[in-house]
């Protein structure tokens, strides 16, 4: 999902980030951005940032709605403080934040983001939703999967045990 959002939303980077309790953590990303996110470890689950209104992607979640910032250096430092810490120190200038909405409860937020002051158009702000969309759809097909994984062992530990038992009975 990260690569084609960048391709067709035309930004060289792009994070997925997915709400676990009150943090954001990083799930995936694209480009030298999303390179320098996943840190010193080279795994972007290490990035964790609270769940809050001060950062661009965080006031995306909390408040289920896009936010398109069109040059976060020029941002008031108390419009988005860890925003445009984080600004400081990566050098993104245009952001783009989408939440992942289940059922109106945020799970997460795709992030795009370009190094110069140009904004997207509409229609690139419209076909992330529509990425946003399908890529909780693909979340719930991987919990649904991981479930019935789960659930067809439980069964099949349940089977050996009744047929140990049955067999030790014999």
């Amino acid at each position: 999902f990260v690569r084609a959002a960048a391709r067709f939303c035309g930004a060289a980077d792009v994070a997925l980030l997915r709400i676990e309790g009150s943090v954001l953590r990083g799930a995936a990303a694209v480009g030298a951005f999303g390179d320098v996110l996943k840190g010193p470890t080279g795994r972007i689950n290490a990035l964790a940032m609270p769940l809050t209104r001060d950062s661009v992607s965080g006031r995306a979640a909390v408040e289920h709605r896009s936010i398109h910032v069109h040059d976060l250096a020029a941002e008031r430092e108390d419009e988005y403080p860890m925003g445009r810490e984080l600004q400081r120190r990566y050098g993104h200038r245009t952001m783009l934040a989408v939440p992942l909405l289940r059922e109106s409860v945020a799970i997460g937020v795709i992030d795009l983001f370009r190094t110069k002051v140009e904004p997207f158009t509409d229609k690139q702000v419209e076909l992330l939703k529509t990425f946003a969309d399908q890529a909780v759809i693909a979340i719930d097909n991987v919990r649904l999967f991981t479930e019935l994984g789960d659930r067809n062992r439980d069964l099949t530990e349940a089977l050996d045990l009744k047929r140990m038992i049955r067999e030790s009975e014999a």
